[in-house]
């Protein structure tokens, strides 16, 4: 398994001797480069000076050269040497250190001359400069002055000294790169551990939260920044697990709540038929509330089943043309008695005919639960009202009924599993399901679903359904 900590710190090493390294090379060669360019400036100098020295006249050439003006060309210990020539290459004079021994012969322009690396003919090494120039002539000889020559120079010096500089440059650079090493290599792993501390505390606050301290949440404060949206992330999903863990808490004991109820009265109908076998009256009513218990458990069972599958991704979808309008008024018939037995005030608004691509089955449901919901939950005397309003890409279907039970504060919970605005859960028709299925297969179809009380205290629910059948999303 990959750690953070010594990627960091081998790249981190690495990088930082690569650099020390690169500086040092850089620096060194910049001080080499510095140095023969000022030697080279001493050569040309002294080249210079000599070639001041050359005169042509009448006679010919002469160099007034003298050892006291350039003593380290005639010295014993470590001497420079010097050599002139003329365009023919006749030696016109040499250094008295050469004592006979020829220079290469290698020259630039005076303006341009020639600078390299050599053997002295002591066998020093040394540094030697080449050009060609033009002797000085006087201007009374300027006219008798036939031919004037041009000379060619060579200088060399012994270039130790710039050999033991740069040794003792290196020499000390290499102990400042062992000591900023030593120091890299102590400090680059304490200030990783200690950047990465952070993170241990991370690991050991999510070591310390199980099932029972969900309600923990990671600190924020003194956070680094780079780890203040990982946290920040971290928490919302620690309040989704809260939340999901109390849904299902609560969901457990619900479920629990309705059906201890009917397994109550299943018992308690077939101890007293039992008893009471006899009564055949009474036995025949007790077997017909049984069959309507059993019912309503199974409905309850068939709707947990079925959430259960969209929660898993196993619900089958089996899109196909579906006659909206249509399927709306057959849906209806089955509470047209219910809504004239409460003398509920029905409106639809439909266009002639909408198609729509979709599975017919559940969205059946979804609607047969809304039908259920808005009837049922409507007060004696109420209304309801359905419009179907079309769109070039989805269609709208809007339910309205009279409300006077629900709440603003009511909404976020409508969908939630077993949930009824009723805590006693007295009645025996319904389970607390019903919006929860629609907005389940709702979210399996594609359909947003939206909810809101309107100001006459009307509650109001909108499906968005679309026209051509989309790519599922589930969750």
């Amino acid at each position: 398994m990959r750690s953070i900590r010594r990627y960091l710190t081998c790249r981190l090493l690495f990088g930082l001797f690569i650099l020390v390294l690169g500086s040092n090379a850089l620096l060194y060669y910049h001080i080499y480069g510095k140095t023969v360019a000022q030697f080279d400036k001493t050569l040309l100098s002294r080249a210079r000076d000599l070639a001041s020295m050359t005169e042509q006249d009448s006679e010919g050439i002469s160099v007034e050269w003298r050892e006291e003006f350039l003593p380290e060309f005639a010295a014993r210990t470590d001497p420079g040497y010097f050599q002139i020539w003329n365009e023919d290459g006749q030696v016109v004079i040499r250094s008295p250190s050469l004592e006979g021994l020829d220079l290469p012969r290698i020259t630039g322009s005076i303006g341009v001359p020639r600078f390299w690396n050599l053997v002295l003919p002591d066998g020093r090494p040394g540094r030697a400069i080449g050009m060609r120039f033009s002797p000085y002539i006087d201007e009374e000889d300027l006219p008798f002055v036939k031919d004037p020559k041009e000379l060619q120079i060579v200088l060399a010096m012994d270039r130790a000294g710039i050999r033991s500089m740069l040794r003792l440059f290196l020499y000390g650079s290499l102990f400042v790169t062992m000591i900023l090493s030593t120091g890299i290599i102590m400090m680059v792993p304490r200030v990783i551990v200690s950047g990465l501390s952070p993170l241990n505390d991370l690991s050991r606050h999510t070591s310390s939260i199980d099932v029972y301290r969900l309600g923990s949440r990671y600190p924020t404060d003194d956070l680094p920044d780079e780890l203040v949206p990982i946290v920040t992330r971290l928490n919302e999903l620690l309040d989704r697990i809260e939340k999901a863990f109390e849904r299902e808490r609560r969901l457990a004991a619900d479920i629990a709540h309705e059906l201890k109820t009917p397994i109550a009265e299943l018992r308690s109908l077939s101890e007293v038929a039992i008893k009471w076998s006899d009564d055949m009256e009474f036995v025949n009513y007790s077997l017909k509330n049984t069959v309507e218990i059993a019912c309503q458990m199974d409905r309850i069972v068939s709707l947990l089943l079925a959430l259960n599958r969209c929660e898993r991704d196993r619900q089958a979808v089996c899109p196909a043309p579906v006659e909206l309008v249509g399927l709306v008024g057959e849906l209806w018939r089955p509470w047209q008695k219910t809504a004239a037995e409460k003398e509920m005030d029905v409106e639809f608004q439909m266009p002639d005919k909408v198609v729509v691509s979709t599975d017919r089955t559940m969205l059946s449901s979804i609607i047969t639960n809304l039908f259920a919901n808005a009837v049922e939950y409507s007060p004696r005397g109420g209304h309801f009202k359905c419009l179907l309003r079309e769109g070039a890409e989805r269609i709208s279907l809007l339910m309205q009924n009279s409300n006077d039970l629900l709440k603003e504060e009511d909404l976020p919970h409508i969908f939630e599993y077993l949930w009824r605005k009723e805590a006693s859960r007295s009645s025996s028709t319904h389970t607390g399901l019903g919006l929860a299925l629609v907005q389940t297969f709702a979210r399996y179809l594609g359909i947003e679903v939206g909810t809101r009380l309107l100001a006459s205290g009307d509650f109001c629910i909108a499906l968005e359904i679309p026209v051509a059948f989309p790519a599922r999303t589930t969750g």
